[in-house]
């Protein structure tokens, strides 16, 4: 049985359900009380509310997945779609819930007067989450879908110690590491972000994969859209993914940073998480990717009783940088 706290309230999901078809269900019985291999819908002592899946074989040094939703805001979806990988290789998922109207500026990490800071308040839901079921305080892994995966990279610029790995899902645009150019297109003046310092050397080591549908090539209404981001950054998130990872690379070159940083091309895939999901393989790929980096990044156990190295479908669809 895992740590009574008195602010749980517990949901529950048919594991044998699509993503469509997935329910979830309030569990009126013993809602202090957290159980393992369900998905958990929670409020934070601060008020924020996030979901959480903890593991069967949960211990002290399980591995901490992060997912950010984009600006649907479909938290439980990305908690659902990972729980069985979670499961299977001992991880906790934690995803926040930024809402609408609230968190207005999430993506770029609350400046000021934007409404609150985003990632002070996940490190706030770190430090309570790990606390309440025993989690050993140490990096974790950081998703973000969309909207969910400009806050991820950011949130890695910012705090590049508290990473271990740094997925992003189609980005809409970045935050390129060029000191000439001011946040949040560049790293230059991060002044509404108070307490923020870019440190290239530290952020530029952290292994990075970003994810894009092939098929994800249209300008539609969600995607920003100026003539200095289009010169800077391309005109879809194909082309913006491609090309931050191409400027990370050659950041890290030019400091002499070894940086793992890679590009893989979804096939059959638009600008969806479901569609992510189900023909581009993502969960695999993401779990594959993060399991790739268990020896050499610092906060993943690599125990081989406890981990299962997964194989991918043919990459021959894959782009890798």
């Amino acid at each position: 049985m895992m740590p009574e706290f008195p602010l749980a309230e517990q949901l529950w999901s048919d594991s044998q359900s699509t993503i469509g078809q997935t329910e979830i269900k309030a569990m009126p019985k013993r809602p202090d009380v957290l159980e393992a291999g369900l998905v958990l819908k929670r409020r934070a002592l601060t008020g924020q509310r996030y979901y959480l899946y903890l593991p069967t074989t949960l211990g002290p040094d399980s591995p901490l997945l992060v997912s950010i939703h984009g600006i649907s805001r479909k938290a439980s979806e990305q908690t659902l779609c990972f729980r069985n990988l979670a499961e299977d290789n001992s991880t906790v998922i934690l995803s926040p819930l930024y809402r609408a109207g609230k968190y207005r500026d999430f993506q770029r990490l609350g400046r000021d007067g934007r409404g609150p800071r985003s990632d002070l308040d996940l490190l706030q839901l770190l430090t309570e989450v790990r606390s309440m079921i025993g989690l050993t305080e140490r990096p974790f892994y950081l998703f973000g879908f969309s909207g969910g995966g400009q806050f991820a990279h950011r949130f890695t610029m910012a705090w590049p110690d508290h990473v271990a790995g740094l997925a992003i899902g189609a980005a809409g645009w970045y935050t390129f590491p060029d000191a000439s150019v001011v946040y949040p297109r560049g790293i230059d003046k991060p002044g509404k972000l108070v307490g923020v310092r870019f440190e290239l050397k530290s952020f530029l080591r952290i292994p990075t994969c970003v994810y894009v549908g092939e098929f994800d090539i249209t300008r539609d209404n969600e995607l920003r859209k100026s003539a200095s981001l289009d010169r800077q950054q391309g005109m879809n998130r194909l082309q913006r993914g491609r090309r931050w990872i191409s400027a990370m690379r050659n950041e890290a070159s030019k400091h002499g940073i070894s940086g793992r940083f890679r590009f893989e091309i979804l096939p059959a895939t638009g600008h969806s998480f479901t569609q992510a999901i189900r023909t581009g393989a993502l969960g695999d790929r993401l779990f594959d990717f993060f399991l790739d980096y268990a020896k050499s990044a610092p906060g993943f156990v690599s125990t081989e009783d406890h981990f299962s190295h997964r194989i991918l479908l043919s990459r021959s669809a894959d782009e890798l940088c």
